[in-house]
């Protein structure tokens, strides 16, 4: 019997791999993330379900957030540290703000998140809150008529209004108190601040 070796081209876009990946019920990978809106909206295109990691800030590019929006996508499960990131080791011409070596090696913090099709049911009762709502605390954007809230905690929960919060949202189930609107590139007092999800409560 002879046998004939296959050599499978790795590239995600290519044809054998379009052809794996019409053979499998479920993706599970961590993407290169300069090509994960493609890889996203191939995996979409596929109806296969996945989880797959990804850089929080992807949340902003428009084809994720409509699927996360919509429903057909959500954030998995993920243990945060305080920062909400977690440590990537990077080469040394990586830039970053959060940086630390451990044996000669360099790590830098990215903020990421896993997106899934699958059903995730965590933190049902994690997300209590507790402040109130005032204009001298809460101030609105430069650029829109939505009041600015820096941590998930400070959501205030008297608030009818829409509210600019931070992308780490999407990692509690929010769906049932909160709508969600559209993600937010905002100025704040002339500064440009990372981008927001802009939520309202139902």
């Amino acid at each position: 019997m002879k046998v004939t070796e296959t050599r499978i081209d790795g590239d995600f876009r290519s044809e054998d791999c379009k052809k794996l990946l019409s053979e499998s019920d479920i993706v599970v990978t961590n993407p290169p993330w300069s090509l994960f809106r493609v890889f996203f909206n191939l995996l979409l295109s596929s109806e296969k379900d996945f989880l797959i990691m990804g850089n929080r800030a992807a949340v902003s590019n428009k084809d994720i957030f409509t699927a996360i929006k919509d429903g057909k996508v959500r954030s998995g499960y993920k243990r945060w540290d305080r920062s909400g990131g977690c440590w990537f080791r990077v080469p040394e011409t990586y830039q970053s703000t959060c940086v630390k070596y451990e044996d000669g090696i360099k790590f830098a913090q990215v903020g990421y998140l896993w997106y899934t099709t699958l059903p995730v049911n965590k933190y049902q009762n994690e997300l209590k809150l507790t402040e109130l709502y005032s204009p001298d605390r809460y101030p609105e954007f430069d650029n829109y008529d939505i009041i600015s809230v820096d941590y998930v905690k400070e959501i205030p929960i008297n608030y009818k209004g829409v509210m600019g919060v931070p992308i780490s949202i999407l990692s509690y189930n929010i769906q049932d108190r909160f709508e969600i609107i559209d993600t937010l590139d905002p100025i704040l007092n002339g500064v440009h601040k990372y981008a927001r999800i802009a939520i309202k409560a139902r």
